[in-house]
């Protein structure tokens, strides 16, 4: 009993003892029509990017990225100076004297998730890895490193406090205090109380307990924490962590900063492009006339035009443009963009061969070519990460019991329990061949009075179209009478549906990693590894045995 095995595929991992099978994004029926359309093709999408989303693309983009010069040995001694209170692996050391050589960057980036919650931040950083692996197969004379820029300057701490595991939700108790970022760690000690309470004693619980500690209770800031998690968890397959606030580099971004300032630049550069999203798909991101935050610690406001002249949008503090030109030159820190300039800062800063991000970056992302071309500024590949559900053995044991199979999982949750219901019941509980009994029945009524009145016509079709009604609600009792007979079957399939799509949502989007990690451990990193692949652009589910 499947609904989308045409375009599922299989495979497995005997280490692990796993069952891995692909899926149509469109098939699932669960990702935007956008995201859908622009994995498939579709000529209106691609022409808001300027490479297509795979190794054609990859390889043309390659060629352009080749000629463009940037300095390569002042980004490289940003990120040495960015890891001084680490002690780096050899793949990041690697790496980095690789991208002094000339290696391309696959990039991808986040909020600062507090203990990288929840899950698909693990996906999407595997992605950058797998990719990067894979491009080094497909073009061995080449080197590719995979790098997470940190979204440190983000203010909205309610997005980012807290993360969900085994059920329960664990919160930073903190109140928002500007740039997420630059955060002091006070209150961490009690976040880990709450997590070591909820783990067990198995050697994997001691394990996140051990990355806690090493990330969030040795001090420094959020983006200090943030750096240690990922570093802990990706140093040793190379990955490389940036952040964005390193006021060297950060004065590549100072011209784009002073045209925004000066003019509505982003907002009239990415008009036609929203207008086309607009009649066809959605805006993820309505630029406005000014799309900047000033920013210190403790403080992100939006800054907005005053006659000649700028203002904060909270505190009302005023600036004139000499002021602000002044602030631009010796703190670019003060210039924070918004979700419309900041992929544009990020590749100013890391010009990336490609980006990998989610459904809703990608379809901001797909809103910016014409910026990115007046700004005179490489536009990466535009990649969806990978997207993983993970049926733990248990509930696939039930499912594969009821005779269900993991093509089932993206059905609608009436549909399925009705086709289930009708599958395990001798009689057609939805009553087909009634219907069409009673159809032709009074098929052969009305060519009576055709020929008698055709004026009784109207009549007829009424006393049929209540009979089918009456029909129809008997039908809905029976299967209602099915579902209470198979109570037990029904409970199960219910039960799964809610592991696998919590609150009707993704898994991805609300578990935490440590899910995996109590089960496999480290190992969980290199299963996904081998697993994920964002040139196959299909829904992954991996089926515990």
């Amino acid at each position: 009993m499947q609904t989308s095995s045409s375009k599922a595929a299989s495979s497995s991992d005997t280490r692990a003892n796993l069952k891995v099978e692909k899926f149509s994004y469109r098939e699932s029926g669960r990702f935007h029509t956008l995201v859908c359309d622009y994995l498939e093709g579709q000529p209106d999408l691609l022409e808001l990017v300027e490479y297509s989303p795979d190794l054609a693309g990859i390889a043309q983009a390659m060629e352009k990225l080749d000629l463009i010069e940037y300095p390569r040995a002042v980004l490289a001694d940003g990120f040495r100076r960015q890891y001084a209170s680490l002690t780096p692996h050899i793949a990041v050391q690697t790496n980095l004297e690789a991208l002094e050589q000339g290696a391309h960057m696959i990039v991808t980036a986040h909020q600062l998730n507090l203990f990288g919650a929840p899950l698909y931040w693990m996906y999407k950083t595997i992605s950058a890895i797998a990719l990067a692996r894979k491009l080094e197969r497909e073009f061995p004379s080449r080197k590719f490193i995979p790098v997470f820029y940190l979204g440190g300057e983000d203010h909205d701490l309610a997005e980012i406090d807290h993360f969900k595991l085994f059920g329960k939700n664990i919160r930073w108790d903190r109140e928002p205090e500007g740039p997420t970022g630059l955060m002091n760690l006070e209150g961490m000690d009690q976040v880990y109380a709450q997590l070591s309470e909820l783990l067990g004693d198995s050697a994997h619980d001691e394990e996140l307990r051990e990355l806690f500690k090493t990330a969030y209770l040795q001090g420094g800031t959020l983006s200090d924490a943030q750096t240690r998690l990922l570093h802990e968890l990706f140093g040793v397959f190379g990955l490389l962590v940036f952040r964005p606030e390193d006021p060297i580099l950060r004065r590549a971004f100072n011209p784009i900063v002073q045209r925004e300032l000066e003019t509505p630049f982003a907002l009239n550069a990415t008009k036609r492009a929203i207008e086309l999203l607009d009649q066809h798909w959605h805006v993820q991101a309505m630029p406005r006339d000014l799309n900047l935050f000033y920013s210190e610690p403790g403080l992100r406001e939006r800054i907005e035009r005053d006659g000649d002249g700028f203002v904060l949008s909270d505190s009302s503090r005023r600036f004139s443009a000499a002021q602000m030109a002044e602030l631009l030159e010796s703190d670019p820190n003060r210039f924070s963009p918004n979700v419309v300039l900041r992929p544009l800062l990020q590749q100013c800063l890391l010009p990336a061969l490609v980006f990998i991000g989610g459904g809703s970056e990608l379809a901001y992302w797909l809103q910016l070519k014409e910026l990115f071309k007046q700004a005179d500024v490489f536009m990466p590949v535009l990649m969806l990460r990978n997207s993983v559900l993970w049926v733990d053995a248990a509930s696939a044991k039930k499912w594969r019991n009821l005779d269900l199979e993991l093509g089932d999982l993206f059905e609608d949750e009436d549909a399925l329990l009705r086709r289930w219901v009708d599958a395990h019941e001798p009689e057609d509980l939805s009553l087909k061949k009634e219907r069409e009994n009673i159809t032709a029945v009074y098929a052969g009524i009305a060519a009576i009075a055709q020929d008698i009145d055709a004026s009784l016509l109207g009549k007829v079709e009424a006393e049929k179209a209540a009979q089918l009604n009456a029909l129809d609600k008997l039908s809905q009792r029976l299967i209602k009478a099915g579902k209470q007979k198979h109570e037990i079957a029904i409970g199960q399939i219910r039960k799964t549906l809610g592991k696998c799509f919590p609150d009707g949502g993704f898994q991805e989007r609300s578990e935490h990693f440590g899910m995996l990690w109590v089960k496999h451990g480290a190992d969980i990193r290199q299963i996904l590894l081998e697993q994920l692949d964002p040139l196959d652009p299909r829904f992954t589910v991996i089926e515990e045995g």
